[in-house]
């Protein structure tokens, strides 16, 4: 949590710096697999924060990977998880409706988690669903690390703040 000072309170957000960096992580995963990988972010309410196309990725990863990501921080679960989710494929159609920018509840989503709580998800799609789930979970780990960084170290303010409360 970050307090601001007229403002109150408010969560941080995946910023495009973070989302770059879990790009970049399933890019080298993909690069260490031997195959393409499309890669899409998107925020805990399944808003796109960033994607990239690979070169030599199929027609529709950019919708298919998005779905993915979607899906992931929607139900908070891989997406390799999902076969049964709910004892019902009709579950998931359900939720396909819901989610914006769509729904796919195939392999290669993997949700953004911090100290319990969803930031998002990450969608891959390039290679097979095996591929795909490890770029997504490489992606997703690499954010969730530096959002904990970023979490732990004070900003420039708040040590100001610590500096005077201790100098009392």
């Amino acid at each position: 949590m970050v307090t601001g000072a007229a403002l109150g309170t408010y969560e941080m957000e995946l910023t495009q710096e973070l989302a770059n960096l879990g790009v970049k992580a399933a890019q080298a995963k993909a690069k260490a697999l031997g195959t393409p990988m499309s890669v899409s972010i998107v925020d805990k309410a399944a808003r796109l924060v960033m994607f990239v196309r690979a070169d030599g990725a199929g027609v529709f990863t950019p919708e298919s990977t998005r779905g993915k990501a979607a899906a992931a921080a929607a139900l908070r679960r891989r997406t390799s998880e999902l076969g049964n989710y709910g004892g019902s494929p009709s579950i998931l159609a359900i939720y396909a409706g819901l989610v914006p920018g769509g729904f796919w509840p195939a392999q290669g989503g993997s949700p953004i988690v911090h100290d319990g709580k969803v930031l998002g998800g990450v969608g891959c799609g390039g290679g097979s669903g095996e591929q795909d789930q490890e770029c997504a979970n490489a992606a997703a780990e690499a954010i969730a690390e530096a959002f904990a960084r970023k979490v732990a170290r004070p900003t420039r303010a708040r040590r100001r703040g610590r500096a005077a409360r201790s100098r009392r």
